[in-house]
């Protein structure tokens, strides 16, 4: 869609993201800083490795619920693995709509940029974020037409027109006064007049004008807030009035739905409805009118109100008395739907059952958060919190689990019915987040209480066996999973006893019992693929190559293949990640360790890239390959999966593969472990590339890196290495090799080291060609404006606000006004005049040395000889340059 009159604006926003890792497009509703941000990251998105991505936060009321949405909208599992994520490779995140969940969205952002060097963000907000390093973009309206000139090309104006035109209408010459008329009265906002176009197809432009000086909305004193936010509501009020009865009464329902919806949804609530034929004409007309956006995924059409847009209809809403009618109408469809796809499920996991639990998430989270809010009794929370255990292996772990908790913490009571079905679903939370003796807790007390139920003897005894495994206990974990089996047998649920059969078969295998485990394992395979419980069969026959590897690695390896590629076929995030993982083991078995380094190198790639559950056995695996070929970081990697928890039950504890020696490597953080691995498999794999590997007998002998054949050159006291392997810096310099992560400074030292004694000036090393003088005023005339006219709306804010007695909100705009004035402060120099930049020469020298300077303090903390010897021999300044005291031959 077109960008009308944001030329300056979206110039500004795609400047300051090249410098700043945090942007915020701020400005009221309705002001189009969605469209901004989103023009600007298509603008940018291939100067990203990683591309440009987008998190509305409108899927989310609760501020809890923050980090989770932005996690699994980005394809993570929960928020601990997103931020976990060490890529080093650029990307851009575009995190939409922070408003009313403010102080969650700013401390995610903030979490997620200390703990990652990758993302650069562009927030949309009606409020600063207030984290460090923000910078703020202020959105205003359109440009608006002058008293008595009239041009299609004012940006307010040409809106209206192209909206009109979607409508299928022609603005005519003698109407154009008429549109400019309206384009001031609507304060250039973008949303109203996007609705007030949509009405074209019934009124003239002048009969829309007449309409709203009917309503005279924008004199009533309930109004508060800036001329601007008037102006939307306004208009949406008066595009209400004209709705027929029953699209008002639909309009209003939808309210409860945060983020988009589906038709269903809307017919659950469209309680005038006869048929589904009348829900489907209601929506349609919402769509014509602007109230309500439709757009398809996949083969489904889904609908969602803007913010703005939704918060009149829930006003609307509450002022009826029909808020909790209504959401509790949307509680019981979720909860019909939900169950609907759990009784489906106990036939068998099918790969379409689970998207479409997956894709019902964002509506359970809201619908039981909804319950512990407002619901007098436990029956429909605890059903709710039942259904979320077929998601939490797969994601939102996190999130599930801190519900569960509210849900168990409000009822505590386990007799009431289908307690104990929720906290199976609490209880592997627990497990999965680690805790064991709460997990274990939990699910014995669920046990021995018991209750009505429909499928918590089976699920708390998975609970309990997972726990009991992790623990190293295989013959009582292979106890409670025969008890679990035989349950869902009686019970009739097929899809989890096929489960169960498959985990038994892993414990037998790790007490010896290989054969017996094969047996099972098949059979389930079978039963499963009969049944057509695709997800079953591929655990089973990912399960199969697993148990194989101890008897048969090359047929094992056939196994694995082919469960892997039925994984991605079917979108089985947990089927890949294991069969990479046993392929590496495989391959290792065979005496490959190149080709085992080669597979865990993208399984890691993998988890860079979405995340995963699976974080202990990757680095395990790893420190395995690491330890046969004798590179000594195996045993921190070692150290740092033993901290983790085991949530895989192809988690051999005790029963391993491949022992590693007794260890007592250092502890080091997620993301520091998860860079240590790949860099240290890529140097690895680029020694092995030039040097011969040799046979192994029993073991693989440890391997050298290889190493230059020239002879050292005259003078040449010492070697030094200052070279790129994988996303780490390969630092090596008197006897000591550090690896440190990458940066600007990084990439200019090892130019400078390349070339000794030659000056580099320092608008080569940041990429500049052409050298300008000045780069103009700070602020132009047009948004010093804006600013300006921002900062007197903000003012009346705050004293409408005192007036009010609400203080949050005059607190909320004084903040706001603050940062306005700090920034027109910067901006202007004595006497109000505009302050200018200086040459982009002197600008790229103050970069260069700051950088330089403060990496050379970075190294000098790991390794201080080498930060002595920068020191002393970079020079920086507008020319830059390597003098050591000594030759020195670096490899870079």
């Amino acid at each position: 869609m077109e960008l009308f009159g944001r030329a300056r604006e979206l110039g500004e926003l795609v400047d300051r993201l090249r410098g700043h890792r945090l942007v915020t497009v701020m400005g009221p509703g309705g002001i189009g800083k969605t469209a901004l941000a989103r023009a600007a990251s298509a603008r940018l998105a291939h100067t990203f490795e990683l591309g440009a991505h987008e998190v509305d936060l409108t899927r989310v009321d609760a501020p809890g619920a923050v980090g989770g949405a932005m996690a699994s909208q980005l394809g993570f599992p929960t928020f601990s693995a997103l931020v976990s994520s060490p890529s080093e490779q650029p990307a851009l995140l575009v995190v939409d709509n922070c408003e009313h969940v403010l102080d969650a969205a700013a401390v995610s952002i903030a979490e997620l940029l200390a703990a990652c060097q990758s993302p650069t963000v562009v927030a949309t907000s009606r409020s600063p974020l207030d984290v460090p390093g923000e910078s703020l973009v202020v959105l205003g309206p359109l440009e608006l037409p002058t008293a008595g000139h009239v041009d299609r090309d004012i940006p307010s104006m040409a809106l209206f027109l192209e909206r009109a035109r979607d409508a299928g209408v022609a603005i005519e010459e003698d109407e154009l006064e008429a549109v400019a008329d309206l384009c001031r009265r609507l304060d250039g906002v973008p949303l109203a007049l996007e609705i007030a176009a949509a009405r074209i197809r019934s009124m003239t432009p002048a009969e829309v004008l007449a309409r709203l000086g009917d309503l005279d909305t924008l004199s009533r004193p309930r109004f508060r807030g800036s001329a601007r936010h008037r102006s939307v509501r306004a208009t949406i009020e008066w595009s209400y009035a004209l709705l027929g009865e029953r699209e008002r009464d639909l309009f209003d329902r939808l309210g409860v739905c945060s983020g988009s919806f589906r038709a269903v949804t809307a017919q659950a609530l469209d309680v005038g409805a006869a048929t589904p034929a009348d829900t489907f004409q209601a929506l349609d007309s919402l769509v014509a009118a602007s109230l309500l956006v439709a757009h398809r995924q996949g083969s489904t059409t889904r609908y969602r109100q803007l913010e703005t847009v939704r918060a009149f209809a829930l006003g609307r809403l509450d002022a009826r008395g029909e808020l909790t009618p209504t959401w509790d109408r949307f509680v019981e469809h979720v909860l019909g739907q939900v169950l609907g796809i759990i009784d489906a499920a106990t036939t068998g996991w099918r790969s379409s059952v689970l998207a479409e639990l997956f894709d019902l998430f964002d509506d359970v989270a809201a619908a039981l958060r909804w319950c512990v809010a407002n619901d007098p009794g436990p029956s429909r929370a605890v059903l709710l919190l039942a259904v979320l255990w077929g998601v939490v292996h797969q994601a939102h772990a996190e999130d599930v689990g801190a519900l569960g908790e509210q849900v168990l913490a409000r009822w505590p009571e386990p007799t009431v019915p289908y307690w104990a079905d929720a906290a199976a679903t609490l209880a592997t939370c627990r497990y999965l987040a680690g805790s064991l003796d709460e997990a274990s807790a939990l699910a014995t007390r669920a046990l021995e209480v018991g209750g009505v139920s429909f499928a918590a003897p089976v699920t708390l005894r998975r609970a309990l066996g997972q726990a009991r495994r992790a623990r190293g206990d295989a013959a009582g974990a292979l106890a409670l999973f025969v008890e679990g089996t035989e349950e869902a047998r009686a019970e009739g649920l097929t899809g989890m006893a096929l489960e169960l059969d498959v985990a038994r078969a892993t414990v037998l295998a790790d007490l010896g019992q290989v054969d017996v485990a094969l047996d099972l394992v098949r059979s389930a395979a079978l039963e499963a693929s009969t049944g057509g419980s695709d997800i079953n069969e591929v655990w089973a026959r990912t399960t199969e190559g697993y148990i194989l590897l101890r008897s048969d690695p090359r047929m094992a390896l056939e196994v694995v293949d082919a469960a892997m590629a039925a994984a991605r076929r079917i979108g089985y995030a947990a089927g890949v990640f294991a069969n990479m993982r046993s392929r590496a083991l495989g391959e290792l078995g065979e005496g490959r360790p190149q080709d085992a380094a080669r597979t865990m190198a993208d399984l890691l790639d993998e988890l860079v890239s979405r995340g995963g559950l699976e974080l202990r056995l990757v680095l395990d695996t790893v420190a395995v390959v690491l330890e046969r070929v004798g590179r000594p970081s195996w045993a921190s990697l070692a150290a740092t999966s033993h901290t983790l928890p085991v949530v895989s039950l192809l988690a051999s504890v005790r029963h391993e593969l491949f022992p590693l020696p007794a260890h007592d490597g250092p502890v080091l953080g997620i993301g520091e472990a998860v860079s240590l691995a790949r860099a240290e498999l890529a140097a690895f794999l680029e020694a092995v590339s030039v040097a011969a590997l040799p046979v192994p007998a029993g073991r693989a002998a440890p391997l050298e890196p290889a190493t230059d054949a020239v002879a050292p050159a005259e003078g040449a006291a010492e070697d030094g290495v200052f070279a790129l392997v994988g996303e780490l810096w390969q630092v090596g310099f008197a006897g000591r090799t550090v690896l440190v992560k990458p940066s600007k400074g990084m990439a200019d030292l090892a130019r400078l080291l390349a070339a000794p004694d030659r000056e580099v000036h320092c608008m080569e090393l940041v990429g500049v060609v052409v050298e300008e003088h000045t780069t103009g005023e700070v602020i132009d005339a047009a948004a010093r404006r804006q600013y300006e006219q921002r900062a007197r709306d903000l003012q009346a804010e705050v004293d409408d606000a005192a007036a009010d007695h609400d203080l949050g909100r005059a607190e909320r705009a004084r903040v706001e006004l603050d940062l306005l004035v700090d920034h027109l402060a910067a901006a202007l120099g004595l006497g109000g005049q505009v302050r200018r930049t200086g040459s982009n020469a002197e600008r790229a020298r103050s970069a260069v040395t700051q950088r330089v300077r403060g990496t050379i303090r970075r190294i000098s903390k790991v390794h201080p000889e080498l930060g002595r010897h920068l020191s002393t021999s970079i020079a920086t300044g507008t020319f830059c340059c390597y003098r050591p005291e000594r030759a020195t031959r670096w490899r870079t």
